[in-house]
């Protein structure tokens, strides 16, 4: 809410072209940079999440899985691979959250909720759905990109290769096909962590007053991401190691 207002603030008429919705300038400038950031902070731990998941055996802790990375290549051993879903992240977001706010408003028209009898189950199920086709949504531009950041993770393989190079690789021995290998699997993930996540996100801003925290909205929806966000990737875990190892199969 409060990116809104700072853009509302800002005309972001101005910065795209006329007659776009606000919404979609919304969506497209703090969502992509949000994202942005979250990638490049948490990367590295995506990377020892990846060597973690594609290894056959218990592969040690996070701990033991990023300082070999870190003797493998230094800093930028950590960051392997980022430069593929950095460049995605911004219309992955501006989809994500533009689909959103679409299928909350078809839901909303299907399921219109009772102003005289609300419903707190009713709404909170109209925003787990909406996040779960949301997630769901993102799948069809987002898995390639997936695909080549696996590959680039996996441990000990692929230095100094390129994602474009690596791209053209994968689609010159399995054309499309292998640049969506595994898609089932991460669509499932998304829908069931977005589903998750937004659904937690509705609950928690109808049951839990900003006084809670000193009268600090943005405190509240810090602490509601943060718990929402945990609970959402304890669930989807199982679908996210099935993703992992899908794609790197597929990938070779």
């Amino acid at each position: 809410q409060e990116a809104r207002r700072i853009f509302a603030r800002s005309s972001p008429g101005r910065l795209l072209p006329r007659g776009m919705p606000s919404d979609v300038v919304v969506n497209i400038l703090a969502g992509g940079m949000a994202g942005m950031v979250e990638t490049m902070l948490t990367y590295p731990l995506d990377l020892a999440k990846t060597r973690q998941q594609l290894s056959a055996s218990a592969s040690g802790s996070t701990w033991s899985v990023l300082s070999a990375a870190y003797r493998e290549g230094g800093v930028s051993g950590l960051y392997r691979g980022l430069a593929a879903p950095l460049a995605a992240e911004t219309p992955r977001r501006a989809l994500k959250f533009t689909m959103n706010g679409v299928f909350s408003s078809q839901l909303r028209a299907l399921w219109p909720p009772d102003c005289a009898r609300p419903s707190l189950g009713a709404d909170v199920a109209r925003a787990g759905a909406a996040g779960s086709l949301a997630g769901a949504s993102e799948t069809l531009i987002h898995t390639p990109v997936e695909v080549v950041k696996i590959r680039m993770q996996a441990e000990g393989r692929l230095q100094g290769q390129g994602p474009l190079r690596i791209a053209a690789d994968i689609f010159q021995r399995s054309g499309v096909r292998g640049l969506y290998s595994g898609i089932e699997a991460y669509a499932l993930r998304q829908a069931l962590w977005n589903g998750c996540f937004f659904g937690l996100i509705g609950l928690g801003k109808q049951t839990l007053p900003a006084a809670l925290f000193g009268g600090s909205v943005p405190s509240r929806d810090f602490t509601l991401g943060l718990l929402a966000g945990s609970t959402a990737t304890c669930l989807n875990n199982p679908l996210d190691v099935a993703k992992s190892r899908i794609q790197h199969m597929g990938a070779c």
